[in-house]
């Protein structure tokens, strides 16, 4: 939530990655499969199947300023005494 409310202060770095669930696996159905390396996102496999490029990168954060979090959190809670 904090990243929505002040992602400018909260967010040191993100990456934006293209993902895909997995519906038909017998281990993983249901998991989030994401290309972290981009080597399934190349241009010949961008035009078909699960990995069209009609799929939007999702931005997650890797990194986050922790301090700014804490304070945030620990303010709300005082704020609810």
């Amino acid at each position: 939530m904090a990243t929505a409310i002040d992602p400018e202060n909260i967010i040191i770095e993100d990456k934006k990655l293209r993902g895909s669930v997995e519906l038909h696996g017998s281990l993983t159905r249901g998991q989030l499969a994401l290309d972290w390396t981009e080597s399934l996102w190349n241009e010949e496999k961008m035009t078909f199947g699960k990995f069209c490029n009609k799929r939007r990168p999702i931005r997650f954060v890797v990194k986050y300023n922790i301090p700014l979090l804490d304070e945030m959190i620990h303010k709300t809670v005082k704020k609810c005494l």
